[in-house]
């Protein structure tokens, strides 16, 4: 059965050239192994066999749940999520408005918590479990000036990752945190690893650092 791929924010960047590169992979070299379904707020609605691209709000909790709802319905199973939605405000710590906080957080944590949350309960129901690849930054290892909020987001996400291989440890269920450093410089090598750990069923990699500073 082909593994069921789901990844949040997706309409440009890195959440899209990571929905490239596992069409690639699994249309022209490993002969359609790959269901892949994709949520966005600006995203176009459109259904394949193997594709679902959802228009949808990660920090709703109903569009969210009607989007793995959805998921399940179609492909059966999720084997795998990519919380890839997040978003970078810089400023000086002291000009971070409590608007500007609570922003970052909806979105970079809370939307992510709220995905995790609903996918593990399918996971949780099947066999194989499931693999949860978020996708932090060098910034969730060490901050960094006018990058406050974003580490501080990103270093929540790292502790999630961590939490969720300490509680479901005996249940086959495993979390991994990519952390890049500069996306325009690396990104090519950032997809190439998700593929390379989904295509190999690597689940047993908490954490991988590719460049950057820290």
């Amino acid at each position: 059965m082909p593994k069921t791929i789901i990844i949040t924010g997706t309409t440009k960047g890195l959440g899209q050239s990571i929905v490239k590169k596992l069409e690639e992979s699994s249309l022209l070299i490993y002969g359609n192994n790959y269901n892949i379904a994709t949520i966005s707020r600006s995203a176009e609605t459109l259904e394949t066999d193997s594709l679902l691209c959802f228009t949808g709000d990660i920090t709703n909790y109903w569009e969210r749940k009607h989007f793995i709802d959805k998921t399940i319905q179609k492909f059966g199973q999720i084997d795998v999520l990519i919380n890839n939605a997040g978003i970078v405000n810089l400023k000086p710590f002291l000009e971070y408005t409590e608007f500007d906080y609570r922003t970052i957080f909806d979105i970079n944590v809370g939307g992510a918590f709220g995905v995790t949350q609903l996918v593990i309960k399918q996971m949780l129901q099947q066999e194989n479990g499931g693999h949860i690849i978020n996708i932090g930054s060098t910034r969730a290892i060490t901050g960094a000036p006018d990058k406050s909020l974003y580490s501080m987001s990103k270093f929540a996400l790292r502790s999630m990752t961590q939490c969720i291989n300490a509680e479901y440890k005996d249940k086959n269920i495993r979390s991994t945190i990519i952390c890049p450093g500069q996306l325009d410089t690396i990104k090519e090598e950032v997809v190439n690893i998700i593929n390379f750990l989904i295509r190999n069923n690597i689940r047993n990699l908490p954490e991988v650092i590719i460049g950057g500073q820290l």
